[in-house]
């Protein structure tokens, strides 16, 4: 005959023990983004030769030093622009290269363009300047270098010493594509990026040092939080972007996102399945039209759900247009404004191929859930960048990396990626021998 217990404790509330795991995450996940030491001291140091090298130019000394100017696409997007950035600045560090950036706006597409500095304030105490046109304004001279496009490097950058390889005292570096998971494969620099970064998050532990907000962009983020985000909620980010049309299989321009809807039931799975009380939940959504707001709104009202938008802190204009935000500096900034909040969220919904989703996830070091335009949805697994060009042949340069953790599933058009077949030459480099797709599973 079965008994009870002499003595018997009285079982801890589900829902109470769910806001102590979610308390702890967050815990862990700060715990995570923190800089090893060899980062923070390699950070130091390089502020300080950054730092000395522009005050030697300002003062018409030449600087006995190479610089990688980073440049970004004149008509990118940032989820576009900052991993390439942030590959930059590793080639840089590795390299003994100091850091620049050129980042200049298509004035078409973007009439009132957004310097660097009036988005992003970097280094310790904000107090590093990157943007050349800043540092050349003052009449100050830098010298003449070479072009490097990411995509027709990606070999070089896999493989070789790339002092030896690109020499010339300046470089500049375009890439709209986090390329980390080449520079980790190459033999001349692996060993030096496993003790930075042991544990893989270079976006995210980077972006603490590279993207802190400039000032007035902080202010409008703490305003936001300090209202409508407060630090005893759980916060579900959602990014859709509805209007967003990839190719299919024939090229043609035929795949979108499904309908809002099935963002916000895979939303209000995750809390269902976290154990949040309702009270407790907050669903945070961003989207470029203002019929996924007002979607969100219906969708969440009728269940008795808090959610919030930029809008309801910041003035934002939507149109049913995927570049409708980029008419204005305000609306440039409200999009770094936009991609920072989603980095706080606790879990994150994002949109296939959309490189913003990706960034915003990896900044705030969240594994993310990704909507497919078939109705399904995958888990990230990282918190890490899409390594877009790995469906091109590009992954080969990195499968021998077990250690190394990178997507090569996030911008394709269906539920489907590349398998890449390679082997060495009698030159020694990895050659794609075949590409065929699979299953992503």
């Amino acid at each position: 005959r079965l008994e009870p217990p002499a003595e018997t404790e009285e079982p801890e509330d589900a829902a109470d023990l769910s806001l102590k795991i979610f308390d702890l995450s967050r815990q862990i996940r700060a715990a995570q983004a923190a800089l090893p030491t060899e980062l923070l001291l390699a950070l130091k140091a390089y502020q300080v030769r950054h730092e000395k090298v522009l005050q030697d130019l300002a003062a018409g000394r030449i600087a006995d030093e190479k610089f990688l100017v980073y440049t970004a696409g004149l008509d990118d997007g940032y989820g576009n622009r900052l991993p390439g950035l942030v590959t930059g600045f590793v080639w840089a560090l590795l390299t003994n290269r100091i850091f620049l950036t050129e980042w200049r706006d298509d004035k078409t597409l973007m009439p009132e363009p957004a310097p660097f500095g009036k988005l992003f304030a970097p280094g310790f105490d904000n107090a590093l300047e990157f943007d050349l046109d800043v540092i050349l304004k003052n009449g100050t001279k830098l010298p003449r270098g070479t072009v490097v496009r990411g995509r027709e490097v990606w070999e070089q950058m896999s493989e070789d010493d790339l002092e030896e390889k690109f020499s010339e005292p300046l470089i500049k570096f375009y890439s709209d594509d986090w390329l980390y998971p080449l520079l980790a494969a190459n033999p001349h620099y692996a060993d030096a990026l496993r003790t930075l970064f042991p544990h893989g998050r270079a976006f995210n532990q980077l972006g603490s040092f590279l993207l802190p907000l400039a000032r007035d962009l902080q202010d409008k983020l703490d305003d936001f939080r300090d209202i409508l985000l407060p630090p005893e909620k759980y916060v579900i980010g959602l990014h859709l972007r509805l209007q967003k049309v990839m190719p299919d299989d024939q090229g043609r321009k035929t795949i979108k996102a499904p309908p809002p809807e099935l963002f916000f039931e895979t939303a209000r799975l995750q809390q269902l399945a976290a154990g949040i009380p309702n009270n407790s939940t907050v669903y945070y959504v961003a989207t470029e039209t203002q019929n996924a707001v007002e979607a969100a709104r219906t969708w969440f009202g009728e269940r008795g759900l808090q959610v919030v938008f930029l809008d309801d802190r910041i003035k934002v204009k939507r149109k049913e247009h995927r570049d409708a935000e980029r008419g204005s500096l305000e609306a440039l900034q409200n999009a770094i404004v936009e991609l920072k909040l989603l980095s706080l969220a606790d879990s994150m919904i994002g949109t296939f191929a959309s490189s913003y989703s990706y960034v915003s996830s990896s900044w705030g070091n969240i594994i993310p859930t990704y909507i497919m335009p078939d109705g399904r949805y995958w888990h990230a697994g990282i918190s890490e960048p899409c390594f877009r060009h790995a469906s091109r042949g590009h992954a080969a340069k990195a499968m021998h990396l077990p250690d190394i953790a990178y997507h090569t599933a996030c911008s394709v058009s269906t539920h489907r990626v590349d398998v890449v077949k390679a082997e060495r030459g009698k030159d020694g480099r990895l050659k794609v021998k075949e590409a065929k797709s699979a299953q992503h599973v």
